[in-house]
This record gives C-alpha cells, structure tokens and sequence, in this order.
C-alpha cells in the first residue's frame, strides 16, 4: 500500500490524482507506491497521513482513502542520530567516496542534514534515500525534494535507479543487519568500483550512550577493522580507507 502525505483539511474521501495548490499554480499529486512524493512542513509526530492503493486501471470514481495516524504506522523516533555542527566531519565522509561528476548516489538511514551537504558538495545526478521513518525521510524532502525517498529497506529501492556510484551508510549500528547482509544486498545495485562508506560522525562514545538510551533501535555496533576486512574480502570488496576513533567513524570499501 502507497502511502503519501496530504494536507491536513482533505480529510474526507479525496479522489486521485490529488490536485492541490501552491501560491504560483496548481500540482498533481500522485500515489506511488513505497515513494514519499510530497514535502509538509513541520512533520513532527504526531502527524496524519492519508493511504491509497495504486491505481491499476482508469476510473472515473474516486478510489477509497484511508485515514492513517501516527501511532497505526508505530513511527519510531530517530531524531537522535542529527547533530548541530559537523561540517568538516561530513566533509570528510563525503570526499572519501570520491565521487565523479553526475553520479548516481545511494544514502541508508540518511539525516536531512547529511544529504544536504552531499547536494551541495558533490552535485549528484541522482540521490535515493531509504529509513524506516516517514518523519526523517520527510524532512529530507523538505531540505531537498528532489531526492527519491523510499521507506523500508535496501529491497524498497527500485533498480532502475541503479548501478550506484556510491553508497553512503549513515547509522549501521540501527539497520538491523549482519556486515555481510549489508555488503551483499547493496553489491547488486552497484558497479565494479563503486565505494560502500559506513560512518558515524560522532563514533564509538556516542554509539554506546544510543544503546543506552535506545536499545530498540541500536542493535549492533559500528565494525572493527578485522572483521571489516575478512567480510568485505568474503563478498567482493576491499578495504581501502579506515578510522576509527572516538568522535568519528568511517571505513571505505570499493567494490572489485
């Protein structure tokens, strides 16, 4: 089931597409399915989001909407992981992936901070985005609408976005996933040299105070270099830039 934000006056049965106006001219909104499509400003739970099912064939009726709250989507909140200031931090996370002119850019668990200034230093053609929060990927959206956003897991991305150039892995330590998972589900949707970057601007220490804090969310721990390099040797990759200090977190690997 598509799910899409709508204003919140359209409360009753709303046909689609779904027009709605702006200050300068009137756009179209249209349900697809798994793709946050439109910006809100202030989406700060507790929020109300409309559902409808994709349209298989034209139809002159409207199709049926659902009204969905925050609490029946079980949003949890990751808003934890966004920091002030970490500019020079990001910097160098975004410049180890060294990435070409127009490239095509996956972000796993992205905060809107973060894709910002990959936007603004690297220039990408393409940047698609994945998080289990329709909160965090929304205000992406509200950063940079013109980031594809899909919530769910690396499976939700379509492959027609694909082969990647990079894949910039913002919060391991809350995907879920073995190391290995990681490297295989997003090998097929790269080109051979394509850079996997796991990262934590803020590293070890504050890892531990968000297991702490949200062990729900936190279940594993950002990798140690052995285990780095005996997993990315097993799955195709190698290990070509790592730091691992207190405050900051980031391993390059390249796909061979």
């Amino acid at each position: 089931m598509a799910v899409s934000l709508l204003p919140i006056p359209s409360l009753f049965s709303v046909p689609y597409p779904y027009p709605y106006k702006t200050k300068t001219k009137t756009k179209t909104l249209d349900f697809k399915p798994f793709c946050l499509s439109l910006k809100r400003r202030h989406l700060n739970p507790p929020f109300e989001l409309y559902c409808a099912p994709p349209s298989l064939s034209p139809s002159p009726s409207p199709s049926p909407s659902v009204l969905v709250t925050h609490e029946d989507l079980n949003e949890r909140d990751w808003s934890f992981v966004e920091v002030e200031k970490a500019d020079d931090k990001m910097a160098r996370v975004i410049s180890s992936a060294s990435l070409p002119p127009s490239s095509r850019v996956l972000v796993a668990l992205p905060t809107p901070s973060f894709v910002d200034q990959l936007i603004d230093a690297s220039m990408p053609q393409h940047v698609v985005a994945y998080h289990e929060s329709l909160v965090m990927l929304s205000n992406v959206k509200e950063l940079r609408d013109e980031v594809r956003c899909f919530q769910g897991g690396v499976t939700t991305v379509p492959t027609k976005f694909s082969p990647f150039d990079a894949v910039f892995v913002c919060y391991f330590p809350g995907m879920g996933v073995s190391l290995g998972q990681l490297l295989r589900s997003h090998a097929s949707l790269c080109s051979s040299g394509s850079r996997v970057v796991i990262f934590f601007e803020q590293g070890r220490e504050t890892i531990e105070i968000h297991r702490q804090q949200f062990p729900d969310r936190v279940t594993s721990d950002l990798p140690e270099l052995e285990t780095l390099k005996k997993v990315a040797s097993t799955n195709g990759f190698e290990l070509i830039e790592f730091v691992d200090e207190p405050t900051f977190y980031v391993a390059v690997l390249r796909l061979l």
